[in-house]
């Protein structure tokens, strides 16, 4: 297993086509020192979500917050998309996240999260088995 910041797995040889991240699961995620356990991606950054509601970062009305690439919806108040795009919707508290993405979207998401919101990526740890 491996640890390492939100920030650490933002690189090319962790997160590219070939890298490990692409083939990694999480089993824990370390949100400003309290750790959760975790059997998926999703999982992950449904405490990922719930982690920004109990800091006050997001709120039902500050949804929508888009994912990495702008495209989709990441966050929403209500489980839909702007659009006719799919999308996996999960309750994270009282808002929905899109779990429709692979080992690299899921990072990709909270890392731009992170710099959207002001938080710093250092303080969202993941534990990751590959």
């Amino acid at each position: 297993m491996k640890t390492a910041s939100l920030s650490n797995f933002n690189t090319d040889a962790l997160v590219g086509p070939k890298g490990p991240l692409n083939h990694s699961r999480p089993t824990r995620v370390d949100l400003d020192g309290k750790a959760c356990s975790v059997a998926s991606w999703s999982d992950a950054v449904r405490e990922f979500v719930k982690f920004l509601q109990r800091n006050g970062k997001t709120r039902q009305g500050d949804a929508p917050v888009p994912n990495y690439s702008g495209i989709k919806y990441f966050i929403n108040s209500a489980p839909e998309q702007r659009d006719s795009r799919d999308a996996v919707w999960r309750a994270a508290g009282d808002l929905f996240v899109d779990t429709k993405y692979n080992a690299f979207g899921h990072v990709r998401n909270m890392f731009d999260c992170c710099r959207r919101l002001g938080i710093d990526p250092m303080r969202i740890s993941l534990t990751l088995e590959w």
